[in-house]
Order: structure tokens, then C-alpha cells, then sequence
């Protein structure tokens, strides 16, 4: 799989679009009102949202009025400003918008962990207009072998008048303000598989938002995770074998669903679940042990992982 996928990546060079298959929009789940033009993904994006760019396996970019940012998409970062430059010429060609090609252009950096393309490469795209960005939480995640899967919590202080390019592709409607706190939540998938001397490979998905909406507003993001699929015959391009391309779209897709499931639950630090049978009768930690269901149980403390359907004192409780 591994040469597969780095062959499949690095034969398709700059953005590719194929016409929609009509026959994959009616198998996906949940009603998706976006489909990827090169039928890679689907996913609901909630009424009133708008999407940026063309929505491809490579680049889908989807904003609220109130500062909102949904944006996920297959990211080549270049070891070197002479190739990162090269390539540049092309998506200029290609008609990638001026303010997204401002933001390619600081793709410029040696390999890193998937907490490094928060802690170090986001800042580095935000330019002058980001700051003090901070990790609150970074959780491992199962991931295919030769990859690694982290969820991560952050903050960071929006300056929109310091920067222009970055708010104005993620948050048009914040580009007026002068300081905004900012609060979001990453998926980021590193393929090592597709490293070259040349540049290296992160397949990420974040919500972005001002810290009260994002707050306000988990169920919402919770919703568009699960509600983003891969779909394994649009990534006929990139992975050459069925098998290796449904395990592939299975593997993100079953991490998208634990996602919507970490963000239902809350962000907060981590704490102990009721877990009937476990050692003293409790578990630590979110999101919940793979296999596990997590349960939301108002009236307990907080979350139950597991239990009996019509447990004594759990009635109240509704999965995740």
C-alpha cells in the first residue's frame, strides 16, 4: 500500500478534477449536500455555509458568517522555497485563488509530526495574523502501519489586520475585527509512505471558530465529522488496488466518526468515565478505547463507556 499510495500521490502532480459520479453520491450516509468534483469525499455541510474553493481530495475549504471554518484536504508541504516555487507556477495556472496561493506559498519545511503541522506549520501559513497558539490536547489515534493519526485541541489569537491572506480564505467574515480568540480541532494524518527529498504529505481536516461560537457550537462540528466520508472508488487515482483503497477510506472514516464522538462528549481535561466491570468500576480518558461505546449520561459523571442497556441509574444515557 505504501508504494502504491506514494506512486498514486506523486503521479497526480497539481489539483485533479474528474466529473462527479452521479451512482457514488447515492451511497453515501447522512444526506451529504457536497460531493468532491473528483469524487474522493462527501460530507453536510450545515445551511447557511458557504465553500471557498472547489471541493477536491487536495483542497475544500467551507466558512460561516459568524467566523466558522470547516477545511480539509491532502497538503504537500516542500522541503525547499525553489520547489515549493516550481509548483507554485502551475496551480497559477490552474486559477488557484491569489489569497490560497499566498498561504502555498509558506508551505516550506522539513518533515514533522502531526502535533508539528499545528504547533509549527500553522503559524508559519498564519503569518503575522496568528498567535499564540497553543496545544491543549493531542490525542494518538489507530492508524494504518507506516502513518500517524493525531486529534488536537488548540487555541491561538486571530489578527486579521495584521495578515491578510490567511483570514481572508478561512474567515472572511472576521476580516473587520482586530483581535479574535480562536479555538479549533485537527485531524492530522501523516503519510509518511509519500515523503520525497523533495517535500512530504499531511492529510489534515479542522473546524475553526471564535472561541464562544466553537463552544456553542460542538454539535454542530460533531455532525459535519461524521458526516464526512471517503468514498474508495474516488480514490481509484491515488491507490491502485481496491482492497488497499477500501481499508484506506474504512481507516478515515471510522476516524471521523470517533471525532464527532470526542467533540459530542466535550474537550475538556481528561477525567473518569462509570465503566460496570473495569477495575474499581472506572475508566480514564477520551475518546473511548477502540471497540467501546461511548455514552453522554446527564445525571452521571459524565460519560459511561459500555454498559448494559437498562442499567439501574444509567436510563438517562444516549450513545455517542
Amino acid at each position: 500500500m505504501a508504494h502504491e499510495l506514494k506512486a498514486g500521490i506523486l503521479s497526480l502532480g497539481f489539483l485533479v478534477a474528474t466529473p462527479p459520479n452521479s451512482a457514488l453520491a447515492q451511497e453515501q450516509p447522512e444526506s451529504p449536500n457536497v460531493l468532491a468534483t473528483d469524487g474522493t469525499f462527501s460530507v453536510r455541510i450545515p445551511p447557511g455555509w458557504q465553500t471557498v474553493v472547489q471541493p477536491t481530495f487536495y483542497s475544500f475549504v467551507s466558512v460561516s458568517d459568524k467566523g466558522e471554518s470547516f477545511w480539509a484536504g491532502l497538503t504537500q508541504v516542500y522541503t525547499n522555497q525553489m520547489m515549493m516555487e516550481y509548483n507554485l507556477r502551475g496551480f497559477q495556472l490552474l486559477g488557484v485563488p491569489q489569497a490560497l496561493l499566498a498561504l502555498m506559498a509558506r508551505l516550506v519545511s522539513s518533515p514533522l509530526p502531526a502535533e508539528g503541522v499545528i504547533g509549527q506549520l500553522l503559524p508559519q501559513i498564519g503569518g503575522r495574523a496568528m498567535a499564540e497558539l497553543r496545544v491543549l490536547q493531542s490525542h494518538p489515534m489507530p492508524s494504518v502501519p507506516g502513518t500517524e493519526l493525531r486529534l488536537i485541541h488548540y487555541q491561538y489569537t486571530l489578527l486579521p489586520q495584521q495578515d491578510r491572506p490567511y483570514p481572508a480564505v478561512f474567515h472572511p467574515a472576521l476580516l473587520a475585527q482586530d483581535v479574535v480568540p480562536m479555538e479549533g480541532i485537527a485531524v492530522i494524518w501523516i503519510l509518511a509512505p509519500a515523503t520525497t527529498a523533495f517535500s512530504w504529505y499531511y492529510l489534515g481536516e479542522t473546524v475553526e471558530a471564535p472561541q464562544p461560537i466553537f463552544r456553542a457550537n460542538r454539535a454542530t462540528y460533531a455532525r459535519i465529522f461524521r458526516s464526512f466520508q471517503y468514498i474508495p472508488q474516488g480514490l481509484a487515482l491515488l491507490i491502485r488496488t481496491n482492497a488497499e483503497r477500501q481499508r484506506l477510506a474504512d481507516a478515515m472514516n471510522e476516524t471521523n466518526r470517533r471525532v464527532g464522538q470526542t467533540i459530542s462528549a466535550g474537550l475538556g481535561p481528561t477525567v473518569q468515565y462509570p465503566a460496570p466491570g473495569a477495575p474499581d468500576g472506572m475508566v480514564e480518558g477520551y475518546p473511548a478505547p477502540m471497540g467501546k461505546q461511548a455514552y453522554s449520561c446527564p445525571n452521571e459523571s459524565p460519560w459511561a463507556l459500555d454498559f448494559p442497556p437498562g442499567r439501574p441509574g444509567y436510563a438517562d444515557c444516549r450513545p455517542l
